[in-house]
C-alpha cells in the first residue's frame, strides 16, 4: 500500500494536472470569443458593403458609389483576415499574446456601417486603472454590440458612449430599430457577457431610448480593480 508520502505526491501531481487542463480549457476560450467576434463583425460587416454594392448595381448604377462599396468590401475583408491570423498566431508558442484594442479604435468600427446615421461619444480622459484587458473588453463589446445591430435590429442610427471615471467604465450602444426582439441572445452576447463579468462587471439589455425611437440599448459596467475584488 503506497506511503503518505507518495499519496501527496500523487494528489499533488493531479491537482497540478487538473489546474493545467482549467488554464488551456480558459485560454481556449479566450480565443474561440476572439475568432467569433472578428469573423461575425467582419462577415456582417461586407453583408452590408454587399447589400449595398448590389442595390447600386442594379437600381443606381453610379460608378462612383459603386466603387466606393466594392472598395469597403476589399478593405474590411483584408482586414478580416488579418485579424484573424492574429488571433490564431497566440496558437503558436512562440508568438505574443492577442493584441489588444485601443480606445481609439470604436469609431473605426462605426466607420464601416455604411448606411446608418453613426455617434460616437469618447471618454473624455483615461483613469490611471485602466489596463490592456478593460481596453480590449472595451472594444469588443461595442463590436459585438454593432454586430448585432446589423444582423438583427433593422434600424437607421446607432449611438456609442464610453464614459470612464476612477470607479469604473461603462459602455453603452443604443440604436433605434426594432427592439428588444432584435436583441439576439445568441454565442456573441453570451460572450460578451463572459467577457465582461470576468472582469467583475455586468452587462444589461433595455430599451434604446433614442429621440423618436424605441430600439435597443447594450450597457457594459465594468468595475475599477478595487471595486471588483
Amino acid at each position: 500500500m503506497p506511503g503518505p508520502a507518495r499519496l501527496r505526491r500523487v494528489e499533488r501531481r493531479g491537482a497540478e494536472a487538473e489546474q493545467l487542463k482549467h488554464q488551456a480549457d480558459q485560454e481556449r476560450l479566450v480565443i474561440a470569443r476572439d475568432i467569433h467576434d472578428v469573423v461575425a463583425h467582419s462577415l456582417s460587416m461586407i453583408n452590408v458593403q454587399a447589400s449595398v454594392a448590389l442595390h447600386l448595381a442594379e437600381k443606381d448604377p453610379d460608378p462612383a458609389k459603386l466603387l466606393e462599396a466594392l472598395t469597403n468590401i476589399k478593405a474590411g475583408s483584408a482586414q478580416s483576415l488579418n485579424d484573424v491570423r492574429e488571433v490564431l498566431s497566440v496558437l503558436r508558442q512562440d508568438a505574443p499574446r492577442i493584441p489588444s484594442q485601443r480606445l481609439e479604435q470604436p469609431p473605426d468600427l462605426l466607420a464601416q456601417l455604411t448606411g446608418l446615421q453613426t455617434h460616437y461619444s469618447a471618454p473624455q480622459s483615461e483613469p490611471a486603472w485602466m489596463d490592456d484587458a478593460v481596453e480590449n473588453t472595451i472594444y469588443r463589446v461595442v463590436q459585438e454590440s454593432l454586430t448585432n445591430v446589423v444582423r438583427h435590429a433593422q434600424a437607421s442610427r446607432v449611438d456609442v458612449a464610453v464614459q470612464l471615471t476612477e470607479t469604473r467604465a461603462q459602455v453603452s450602444v443604443a440604436d433605434d430599430g426594432i427592439g428588444l426582439r432584435g436583441a439576439q441572445e445568441g454565442n456573441g452576447l453570451r460572450g460578451l457577457r463572459e467577457r465582461v463579468q470576468a472582469l467583475g462587471g455586468t452587462v444589461t439589455l433595455s430599451a434604446g431610448n433614442l429621440p423618436g425611437a424605441t430600439g435597443t440599448r447594450i450597457t457594459a459596467l465594468i468595475p475599477a480593480p478595487q471595486e471588483a475584488s
